[in-house]
């Protein structure tokens, strides 16, 4: 029986040596290694990305007729040349005033900006609104 195993441990053995033989060729000396930094490609170089120009934003000012002064009008033309911000005046007669932002503010149409009585009160009595 140790005769019949014989030929097949050395099979088993000669698979072995000839696989473990196989493993990595080394380079000969007529091939050159590059170094790993120049086996990488290189990449394109990617120019700053231009930054967008900013939206020009501009802010409603609904207002009464008789409410907006001429120093008001002049510093909000000082306001957007520092700014960029652009001050829409939206100036209604005087007796339509409570009853046009009152519609606006309603409507989910209201302005940015509005001028008006003072207090919490107000805002509910003259124009409706709930908080």
């Amino acid at each position: 029986m140790k005769n019949e195993m014989f030929p097949i441990t050395l099979i088993v053995l000669a698979s072995l040596l000839l696989a473990s033989c196989r493993g990595t060729a080394t380079p000969s000396a007529a091939t050159p290694v590059a170094p790993a930094a120049t086996q990488r490609p290189t990449a394109t170089p990617v120019p700053p990305a231009t930054p967008a120009p900013p939206e020009k934003v501009t802010l409603t000012y609904l207002v009464s007729q008789g409410w907006l002064s001429d120093a008001e009008q002049e510093l909000g033309q000082k306001f957007e040349e520092q700014t960029g911000i652009h001050i829409d005046y939206q100036v209604v007669p005087a007796d339509q005033y409570f009853t046009v932002l009152r519609t606006k503010l309603n409507t989910g149409e209201g302005p940015d900006i509005f001028g008006g009585q003072s207090g919490k009160t107000d805002l509910r009595v003259q124009y409706s609104i709930a908080l």
